[in-house]
């Protein structure tokens, strides 16, 4: 059996005295309102649907930079779970900040929500203020998961240029455009990244429907994306629960959804993309 990891998946605490909500932007995320998704239930889930380990991304749109619930998750089950936090990088204290959810919480990597939910586009990414942050993830070995749209590609360019051993996470691989098909011209500007080493893809579920329409098929983007980047740069995510499948199996539909759809591919290809990736940027997850 394949050892599978989802790259990106959020839990909600239930216990909103002990884990309030303050949303970045100040709404919360529609998907997020009146929902709960604990460790145990989610364990359940992964069990169920062959799933060895996830990457537990902090849900910003609903517990914004308090990444105490995200946190705790992965202290009580560091042998299913790695931890990517969300802080603020133009705030005065923002290394400290990082390397305090790093060294002290145990975390392993970081994401910077620059869209989404109810935050409209913003430009900041590439500041010079950022430019400590950054840096202090070069210290601490991390990588920085980042969620932009196409429109701000630019940015990941710019820092991936300057920060060149810094490993880059495209979340949802920026939304491309995708409905023309191979050769995927819209999506042009994804494809130029593949020529910085220290950016990496990572498709999820939105993806994978976004690519069914139009001249567009999810195996002919991913055969695309692995022949230009290579499937060592590749990795697959549920965004569980913001996404969901078949109503009667929520979460295991995605993924058995992510494994039909890599049918095409070769099993050193797919183990690349639905695991191997992973563990090679977040070494946590070789824990047995």
């Amino acid at each position: 059996m394949a050892f599978i990891v989802d790259t990106h998946m959020h839990l909600l605490a239930a216990d909103l005295e002990r884990y309030p909500l303050a949303p970045i932007g100040g709404q919360q995320s529609p998907w997020s309102r009146g929902a709960s998704l604990t460790p145990e239930q989610f364990i359940a889930m992964m069990d169920a649907s062959g799933v060895a380990k996830a990457t537990v991304v902090q849900a910003s749109t609903s517990h914004g930079y308090d990444n105490r619930y995200t946190a705790d998750s992965v202290d009580r089950y560091p042998d299913r779970f790695v931890g990517v936090v969300c802080t603020d990088p133009l705030s005065p204290d923002a290394p400290d900040t990082l390397s305090y959810w790093i060294k002290d919480r145990g975390m392993r990597g970081v994401r910077l929500f620059t869209t989404g939910g109810s935050l409209p586009e913003t430009y900041w990414l590439d500041q010079p203020e950022t430019t400590p942050f950054f840096q202090r993830a070069r210290e601490l070995g991390i990588p920085v998961d980042i969620q932009i749209k196409r429109t701000g590609i630019g940015m990941v360019v710019n820092l991936a240029k300057r920060f060149s051993d810094v490993p880059m996470l495209l979340d949802h691989m920026a939304g491309p455009r995708l409905e023309d098909g191979p050769p995927y011209h819209q999506a042009q500007a994804l494809l130029d990244l593949a020529q910085y080493p220290n950016i990496y893809l990572k498709y999820s579920t939105d993806n994978l429907r976004e690519a069914a329409k139009g001249r567009s098929t999810p195996q002919d983007l991913l055969r695309t994306l692995i022949d230009r980047f290579g499937p060592s740069r590749m990795m697959w995510c549920s965004n569980f629960p913001a996404s969901k499948g078949d109503p009667t199996d929520p979460f295991g539909s995605l993924v058995k959804l992510a494994q039909d759809t890599l049918a095409f591919a070769s099993p050193d290809e797919q183990a690349w993309l639905l695991g191997e990736t992973a563990v090679s940027l977040y070494p946590d997850l070789r824990k047995p």
